[in-house]
């Protein structure tokens, strides 16, 4: 299969950089056909407009077989940068990348195909960690934080090989699209990203449409990344504008979804209180979730950190 990843950028020429090397360093430039397609969303430092320039005359000593830079001048809207750049992509194979992340596992891009070329799996997933070495992204919960949220957030990363949890593929609600694989034809059967959703949750909003379609998502903790999360854009939700749009898109996933985002069955049929009762890295927190019975779980020292 051909396979087209998808990377969103704004300036961070460095940024961008690292991921791009860090691809091109891993097994993923030994796959046939694959692309690359870098998504410029109105870039406009001196040095990154140099860089993204230059990027195509890189593709032999990176060992891409194509590599194109798009621009992308309109506000963000991270759902339609990216079903724009799939209108102009070749791959069988679709996978999401965000700018800042770097590769960790050789044979990540490898694993994630071999993943959605399964019958009945839609969008796989990958174990992220962050710079400090801890859980970043385990898979996602539905249901929690007024949407969604990730388990296991602050694990460390030298307890993960010895965690249960960690040992095996599973089935969840959703994966994160910082790193996201797809079939190109199930991306596009469901519609792909909806562009409602222009900062969050447009990747949950994906996962719950190819689940509708019976194919649930997958996350596969063999594949690992570094995730230097929202280092293009900026972390948090500091504007009034912001905090609006956030309101907004938290209704709209509560409108269109109703019951499928207050609770996830694939957790909740999981992870039971009493098997996870005498871990000692897992604390069972009641929160206030839509759904009076409902409980996550995260590592006990993000927990006593507040």
């Amino acid at each position: 299969m051909s396979v087209s990843i998808i990377i969103p950028t704004r300036n961070q020429d460095r940024i961008l950089d690292r991921a791009i090397t860090s691809i091109a360093d891993s097994a993923a430039s030994a796959i046939d056909g694959l692309e690359v397609i870098i998504i410029s969303n109105q870039s406009d430092e001196i040095d990154s407009q140099h860089y993204l320039a230059g990027l195509p005359s890189l593709v032999k000593s990176l060992g891409i077989d194509r590599l194109r830079v798009i621009d992308f001048d309109h506000a963000f809207n991270f759902s339609a940068m990216n079903n724009a750049a799939v209108e102009l992509s070749r791959g069988d194979v679709l996978c999401f990348l965000n700018n800042d992340v770097e590769i960790i596992t050789s044979d990540w891009l490898d694993q994630l195909v071999t993943e959605v070329s399964h019958a009945q799996t839609g969008c796989a997933g990958a174990l992220l960690y962050y710079p400090n070495d801890t859980v970043q992204h385990a898979g996602v919960i539905v249901g929690m934080d007024t949407i969604a949220a990730h388990p296991y957030v602050g694990m460390p990363r030298a307890e993960v090989p010895t965690h249960p949890y960690f040992q095996a593929r599973r089935v969840c609600t959703a994966v994160t699209g910082a790193c996201l694989a797809i079939q190109r034809s199930l991306f596009e059967r469901v519609g792909g990203f909806d562009t409602a959703l222009a900062v969050a949750f447009n990747d949950i909003d994906l996962c719950l449409k190819t689940s509708q379609a019976g194919y649930p998502s997958v996350w596969v903790p063999s594949v690992e990344l570094y995730h230097h999360e929202s280092l293009s854009r900026g972390k948090g939700i500091k504007t009034a504008e912001a905090k609006k749009r956030h309101r907004d898109e938290i209704r709209f996933m509560q409108s269109k979804w109703g019951p499928q985002v207050l609770d996830d069955p694939y957790w909740r049929a999981s992870h039971r209180a009493d098997e996870v009762a005498n871990d000692q890295h897992v604390q069972l927190v009641k929160r206030r979730w839509r759904s009076p019975r409902s409980v996550y779980y995260q590592h006990k020292d993000l927990i006593n950190n507040g």
